[in-house]
């Protein structure tokens, strides 16, 4: 059982907030588990249910059934996943080597498959081996933070408030997004500097050249607000929300009151004033085809939260935005987490992320990664989907569910 008080109205005077990880067999609070097994496991789809039934489950307690649609390529065609796959290529062929020390892959079209060890329903695009990989642990890629200037490709937290924001912003700034906001902010700065009607935005980080061309690539090839709506729950419906709301112990509606919150402040104190800046829509070249969308706006935020909640990594200290590493599709078996560590450069050693393989893979392989150990219910908030690793066999399997007591006196 859960007491919820809303946290608009905390007294910092007196504030319990105590979060409780229980480890249990069946947990009601939470999903809906199947036993399965390595072989059998069952794909949960990148996408919202198209008819959520709660039912009553053998432990007692209602529960939300998460086998959910089966996914295709419905809103994007596979003609322009293949021009949008063409286009990376084409950037990391004539310029991977000015920012990525190591490369051993392509990106790629990943299509649903019919085995049924498939990891998700509705892939879009990702990784594979463009040569063999010989061994497990092997380093398939590589990509630099330069967390100082942030004239990389990655973007980090810190180079929204010292760097790309520093004049916009309060010193100190600290919304109730938090990490995920702040990288949400650079995220649509980097969409609005490439508008087609002329570049808005703020031109920072300074690049260097041949980095634009990659970071054009990879924002362009990021999946739509359209498409969004049925991969991520932050997308989702009023409806959809609710019954997500009511079915598990992350509430939804408190992200999305941060969202408003965070965006009504930012409206208020910066966008709406400047929109030379801080434009509402822009018009991006997707592929063959230029799309109108919203940008600093309440709607453009939630975008880009949701963008940011299922492609960022907490790597060295810092959830970052890895273009080209996020490519990565999620397998639970025989894959690694991205992780830290230094990168051999001309001047000596610089840190970065690692993007190493879980197995040996042939030439055309798909390369697979973890996106960590969490539980069902941020694997959904976060990512859009709940893996088979997060279910628990009903002879005994762990789920791990968060209890969160808060208290105003």
């Amino acid at each position: 059982m859960m007491t919820v008080i809303n946290r608009r109205s905390w007294s910092s005077a007196a504030l319990l907030s105590c979060s409780i990880q229980l480890i249990s067999i069946v947990s009601t609070s939470c999903f809906s588990w199947s036993p399965l097994n390595h072989r059998q496991h069952t794909q949960f789809a990148t996408l919202k249910p198209s008819s959520p039934q709660p039912y009553y489950s053998n432990s007692g307690g209602y529960e939300w059934n998460l086998n959910v649609a089966s996914g295709d390529i419905a809103t994007t065609t596979r003609e322009k996943l293949e021009t949008l796959a063409t286009i990376a290529n084409d950037a990391l062929t004539e310029h991977g080597s000015d920012i990525f020390k190591s490369f051993k892959a392509r990106v790629a079209v990943i299509s649903q498959s019919a085995d049924e060890d498939t990891q998700q329903d509705a892939l879009r695009l990702g990784l594979v081996a463009a040569e063999n990989i010989r061994k497990e642990d092997e380093l398939v890629a590589s990509l630099p933070f330069y967390d100082t200037d942030g004239s990389g490709l990655a973007l980090a937290p810190h180079l929204a408030t010292k760097l790309v924001y520093k004049d916009k912003l309060p010193e100190g700034y600290d919304g109730w997004t938090g990490d995920a906001g702040l990288l949400a902010m650079l995220l649509l700065n980097e969409m609005a500097r490439l508008n087609v009607d002329g570049s808005k935005g703020i031109d920072l980080p300074t690049r260097k050249d041949g980095i634009p061309s990659l970071m054009s690539a990879w924002v362009t090839s990021l999946p739509s607000p359209e498409e969004m709506s049925n991969l991520h729950p932050l997308m989702w419906d009023e409806d959809d929300q609710e019954v997500l709301q009511s079915s598990s112990t992350k509430k939804i509606y408190r992200i999305m009151d941060d969202i408003e919150d965070d965006s009504s402040w930012l409206d208020e104190n910066a966008w709406s004033l400047d929109r030379e800046t801080f434009p509402e829509t822009i018009k991006l070249q997707i592929g063959d085809s230029i799309e109108e969308r919203q940008c600093f706006s309440t709607e453009g935020f939630r975008y880009a939260v949701s963008l940011v909640r299922s492609r960022s990594f907490f790597v060295d200290g810092s959830l970052r935005l890895l273009p080209y590493l996020d490519y990565a599709n999620h397998d639970d078996f025989d894959s690694f987490e991205l992780v830290g560590g230094g990168i051999g450069m001309l001047w000596g050693s610089a840190k970065g992320a690692l993007l190493k393989s879980g197995k040996s893979l042939r030439e055309g392989d798909e390369v697979c990664i973890s996106y960590g150990p969490k539980g069902g219910a941020d694997y959904l908030l976060d990512h859009g989907f709940v893996p088979p690793m997060c279910k628990a066999s009903s002879t005994g399997g762990a789920v791990t569910s968060e209890l969160t007591f808060e208290v105003d006196d």
